[in-house]
């Protein structure tokens, strides 16, 4: 190795300075060459070599039979890290010195010289016959994988349900603010009722969980010279967001009981707030619609609820009636049929408290999932960058081990009169040319893996496999 260091310094310094990789797909996949064919005399036959150039031959017979035997056969240097990787592993893989290893010697002592008129094709043909020899066992990308199941809860008696398995718990709340909701229950109006009712809802709720409330017909008063005005009206005062006292308070002193009930429009517009969140395949949308009165502002509210079911939001939809007639009641059991959610009366806030605590209930085990779900998650995040991690370093070793053997294998024949001064030069071209292919393609890999850190195990998996052409048998 010392001779290689005074020699070849100036190779060994470039290779020394590379430090920062990076890694991209750019991928192709060569197929198996053909093994070349044997004559009854043993002679070497041409054969065609897939890949960058034609097959490997000798210019001449003559040349054919003082070269090592099966040379022509040795498939064509890669270009591309994908046949870095696939290219069959060679008989001598980590050797670094030759003379170091009493097997490697033996071989390389019997090898041929090559002939003084052999050129630049044949040289290189050697070269590509000793690289052959070195090829190290590649790790491949494709093989990093990580076990990602979907947690259970501890203990595993009381397994969450699959629907309460999701990325996100939202809760929005639908408040009829109509005229009748200033009408007194038990010394307090509806309007207050519910309001401290859905106050000790929503601060109920874990800190992860997102709460939203939104009023309706909370303007304008119940005569027809303000019915436009009280129709119209239909806002979310507290945007579905992580719970917080100060400001869910300052929504609810907002809004008063006023005038119409646009119930229909309050559906729609509730519909859209959810699905700002994603589909219902990763997220448990919880829909309350609280009102003491039906549609009055010529919506129809059960074609909304059918509008908001096949949807891809897919909210769990429960609405409550509040103090209800029985016209009021028939029509939100409607509307709750419409939407595939349950409709319930209630008399008194104790009644609406109890409606509340169910999704409570709910929302404590889809939290104690999530919080297990995103420990487990974290663990796999880690497991996922350690084999990344462990796959650059293992090609790094394996690479400049491959470099390194090659360039010994390149003195070793100087030295012991294989090739002459100017067959080693192309020889020592071709390695900086197969050097410097490989570090870019490495590099431009090793990058790109580590920017899928950023991606869904599951889609960072499948970008892995999308880099490269399905592999051979």
């Amino acid at each position: 190795m010392q001779a290689i260091r005074r020699i070849f310094a100036p190779a060994f310094t470039a290779l020394a300075l590379i430090a920062v990789f990076s890694f991209a797909a750019g991928c192709t996949n060569r197929p198996e060459p053909p093994a070349a064919a044997e004559t009854a005399t043993g002679d070497v036959q041409e054969s065609s070599v897939p890949g960058d150039g034609e097959a490997q031959t000798p210019a001449s017979e003559d040349d054919a039979a003082t070269l090592p035997e099966g040379w022509g056969a040795a498939q064509a240097l890669p270009t591309t890290i994908q046949q870095f990787i696939e290219y069959p592993v060679g008989r001598f893989s980590g050797v670094e010195e030759i003379e170091d290893n009493p097997e490697a010697a033996a071989f390389f002592a019997d090898l041929p010289v090559l002939p003084e008129t052999a050129g630049k094709e044949e040289t290189e043909q050697y070269f590509t016959y000793i690289y052959s020899l070195l090829k190290p066992d590649y790790p491949d990308p494709r093989d990093i994988k990580a076990d990602y199941g979907q947690s259970q809860l501890p203990g595993g008696s009381d397994a969450v349900p699959a629907e309460l398995q999701k990325e996100t718990y939202n809760v929005e709340i639908v408040l009829d603010s109509s005229g009748s909701m200033a009408n007194t229950m038990d010394g307090k109006t509806r309007m207050e009722l519910a309001k401290e009712a859905i106050a000790d809802f929503l601060s109920s709720l874990p800190e992860e969980a997102n709460v939203g409330l939104r009023v309706y017909g909370h303007k304008g008063t119940g005569s027809n010279k303000d019915k436009k005005l009280s129709c119209e009206a239909n806002e979310l005062v507290y945007e579905v967001q992580p719970y917080d006292q100060s400001g869910l308070e300052e929504a609810m002193d907002a809004f008063e009981p006023a005038g119409w009930t646009p119930l229909s429009k309050a559906i729609e517009l509730a519909h859209q707030d959810l699905a700002a969140f994603g589909g219902g395949e990763n997220n448990r949308n919880i829909l309350y619609i609280v009102s003491d009165g039906i549609e009055t502002c010529g919506g129809d509210p059960v074609q909304a609820a059918e509008q908001l079911k096949q949807s891809d939001v897919k909210p769990v939809v429960n609405i409550i009636g509040f103090d209800l007639d029985d016209q009021g009641q028939q029509q939100l059991k409607a509307v709750a049929e419409a939407a595939g959610g349950t409709y319930a009366d209630v008399k008194s806030q104790d009644e609406l408290k109890k409606q509340f605590e169910q999704s409570s209930e709910d929302a404590e085990k889809w939290l104690e999932w999530y919080l297990s779900s995103r420990e487990q998650a974290l663990e796999t995040r880690g497991d996922h960058f350690d084999q990344i991690i462990e796959w650059r370093d293992v090609y790094t070793d394996k690479m400049y081990a491959c470099h390194g053997g090659l360039l010994d294998s390149i003195n070793y024949l100087t030295e012991h009169d294989k090739i002459n001064g100017d067959q080693r030069n192309i020889m020592l071209d071709a390695y900086g040319v197969l050097r410097d292919i490989e570090l870019d393609e490495y590099g431009k890999m090793s990058d790109q893996l580590f920017e899928l850190q950023d991606l869904q195990f599951e889609e960072a998996y499948e970008r892995i496999d999308q880099m490269f052409e399905p592999k051979q048998p």
